[in-house]
């Protein structure tokens, strides 16, 4: 019982080193999640080209929505998304 209660006490101890021990990690994750967003729109932008190039019009779509929605100043993702349109013979869709 008392090796017990000496174990409680040293974790009871340890526990502020194990919070900055899991802040650390957690911001370290944080700065990888940020770095790996920050290419994702130009990612799927690249893999709705290679759609449209192989033919897949709706993987297109989707990747150019997608890119859209991550950042709508990329003019090109707008223009590609209305060519799939087109392809579709969705000329409504292809205008907006």
């Amino acid at each position: 019982m008392k090796n017990r209660i000496l174990q409680l006490e040293e974790f009871i101890i340890s526990i502020p080193n194990k919070i900055r021990e899991l802040c650390i990690d957690l911001i370290k994750q944080c700065y990888t999640v940020i770095g790996k967003l920050k290419d994702l729109s130009q990612t799927n932008y690249n893999l709705g080209i290679f759609h449209i190039d192989k033919g897949n019009i709706n993987d297109a779509k989707m990747r150019f929505r997608f890119t859209i929605k991550l950042n709508p100043e990329i003019a090109l993702s707008h223009y590609h998304l209305a060519r799939c349109h087109i392809f579709d013979l969705e000329f409504d869709k292809a205008k907006q």
